[in-house]
């Protein structure tokens, strides 16, 4: 369930277990291509004893006010931090920590308290979108500029029925 204010565009989620999920906060932004599993995509394990190598699926939080870059990808991710933005392209696991930066394959965390915003013109007209997404809708939104430097929005509402894959 995405919290007020958030935002994403051309996001893929896969969640499995039970009880398990993704919790999007408010104002969190998620750019294109990114990639949410709750998971590890196979389950690892011993081959003498059994046991499980790997974390099972986890509840994904991302807090309020993150920024998850364009084509970033989280495994098994158990919280990104309030303010932590996450760069283009990085793999992320477990937990980042509050306004950092995280980024790379595989994700470090640099020691930067960074601030973000949306900014430009297209910023409000983001957030009327957004609001449309509830019961189960998603927005699919793509906002762009025309050669006269206004605002363009192209969007489409898509009914997720059943299942635990989620495309936005």
């Amino acid at each position: 369930m995405p919290g007020a204010g958030a935002s994403a565009v051309g996001l893929s989620m896969e969640v499995e277990g039970d009880g398990a999920g993704v919790v999007v906060g408010d104002d969190a932004l998620v750019s294109g291509g990114v990639w949410i599993r709750n998971h590890d995509m196979h389950a690892i394990h011993d081959l003498a004893t059994g046991a499980r190598l790997d974390r099972p699926p986890v509840t994904t939080v991302l807090e309020r006010h993150v920024w998850l870059g364009q084509d970033a990808m989280l495994l098994n991710t158990e919280r990104v931090g309030m303010g932590a933005i996450v760069g283009a392209r990085a793999l992320v696991k477990g937990v980042v920590p509050p306004r950092v930066v995280a980024a790379g394959t595989p994700a470090r965390v640099g020691p930067q308290r960074p601030g973000h915003d949306r900014g430009g013109a297209c910023r409000h007209r983001a957030g009327a979108a957004v609001r449309r997404m509830r019961g189960g809708h998603a927005v699919h939104e793509s906002i762009t500029r025309t050669a006269s430097g206004k605002c363009k929005n192209d969007i489409t509402v898509t009914l997720v029925v059943g299942g635990g894959c989620f495309v936005y």
